[in-house]
């Protein structure tokens, strides 16, 4: 008889280099990579920044859940997601910051011109500057003439009429606009202004009190070292609308205007 053994098939189950079932794939990774790629729109609006929270807090739970040896597979995907939060967070959070840096320094700028403007005696033109962008007289309009017209007497306590200004005779738009002059002139932070027009002012302060879409205000504060003891508080208009008549995406305009503490 023969001694030749047959050959021993090997084994497909029980055998200690046998390969891993495939782990199933986490949904929870995929929402938080989801939200990730969502929280990116927060570059055009900080007011999207809550999903850039989101994004890091659920990219972190995720991640340490998938990070234990039998957990499902997606951790680079959970990952992903904590990684585009992070990211679009501080990129919001940093341009948010840089473009509020650059329109402080904008107003800052602007109600110093304003006072050396009026300081200066140009009344009219400092005048102008509380109106928006369109109701503006057009460059080398002879504003003492057109605010000047009126001759007859002007009662102050009277107020401007609402409604449409274009119903309004000519004798009516003269009246007006020399009421308008006159009570700027008596105005105590424009006549106190007038009278020291050799002041160096410096804005100490510039805040934005409200922001409504469009629409800022800033409270800004004027001080000079010539005059101790003397604050001008000023309010600034911002408008980021672009109008019909004119191509500027963002305008500034005064707004009221007293005595600080």
């Amino acid at each position: 008889m023969s001694n030749v053994r047959e050959p021993v098939l090997p084994s497909l189950h029980g055998s200690q280099n046998e390969l891993p079932a495939a782990r199933p794939f986490s949904g929870w990774a995929i929402f938080a990579s989801a939200i990730g790629l969502f929280s990116l729109l927060t570059i055009f609006s900080v007011k999207l920044i809550p999903f850039s929270l989101i994004a890091v807090l659920l990219g972190t739970i995720v991640s340490l859940r998938l990070s234990k040896p039998d957990a499902n597979y997606g951790l680079w995907i959970a990952n992903l997601g904590l990684g585009l939060g992070l990211a679009s967070g501080i990129s919001a959070l940093a341009a948010h910051k840089t473009s509020s840096d650059h329109y402080t320094e904008v107003a800052k700028k602007f109600v110093i011109e304003y006072v050396e403007l009026l300081a200066s005696g140009h009344v009219y033109n400092a005048l102008e500057l509380q109106f928006p962008f369109v109701q503006r007289q057009p460059e080398g309009t002879d504003l003492e003439g057109l605010y000047e017209a009126y001759q007859g007497e002007i009662d102050l306590n009277v107020l401007p009429k609402k409604g449409n200004s274009d119903e309004e005779s000519p004798e009516e738009k003269a009246m007006g606009r020399k009421r308008m002059i006159e009570r700027f002139r008596k105005d105590s932070v424009t006549e106190f202004v007038l009278n020291h027009p050799n002041a160096k002012w410096v804005c100490s302060e510039a805040t934005v009190v409200e922001s409504k879409g469009n629409y800022s205000k800033y409270k800004t504060v004027i001080e000079s070292p010539d005059i101790p003891n003397k604050r001008l508080k000023f309010e600034l208009i911002r408008n980021r609308s672009k109008t019909n008549e004119t191509d500027r995406t963002a305008e500034w305009r005064m707004g009221d205007q007293e005595f600080g503490k």
